[in-house]
C-alpha cells in the first residue's frame, strides 16, 4: 500500500512540476523550459521548508487557514477567468 502512495505521489508532483515549469515557460516566452526546472526545483524545496517548519504550523494552517485559502484559489479564481473570457468573447462578437 506505501509503494503505491508513494508511486502515485511522486507521479503527480512530476506532472504537477511539468506543467508548472512549461507554463511559466511559455508566460515568459521562453523556447524551451528546461532552464527553469533547476531555479524551480531550488524554489520550490525551500518554499516547502519555511512555510511549515513543524507539524504543529501545519496542522494549524490546515485548521484555520486552509478552506478560506482553497476556495479563493480552486473556486472563485476560475469563476472569475471563466466570467473574463465570456465577457471578453461577447466584446469580441459584437462589430
Amino acid at each position: 500500500m506505501a509503494f503505491i502512495w508513494i508511486f502515485t505521489e511522486y507521479f503527480k508532483l512530476t506532472i504537477c512540476f511539468y506543467g508548472l515549469a512549461l507554463g511559466l515557460a511559455q508566460l515568459l516566452g521562453l523556447q524551451n523550459y528546461k532552464i527553469l526546472l533547476f531555479p524551480l526545483a531550488f524554489l520550490i524545496l525551500t518554499f516547502t521548508i519555511f512555510s511549515h517548519p513543524d507539524i504543529v504550523h501545519y496542522q494549524n494552517f490546515m485548521s484555520i487557514a486552509w478552506t478560506p485559502f482553497s476556495l479563493t484559489i480552486c473556486f472563485f479564481m476560475p469563476l472569475l477567468l471563466l466570467m473574463v473570457g465570456k465577457i471578453r468573447k461577447k466584446l469580441e462578437k459584437q462589430p
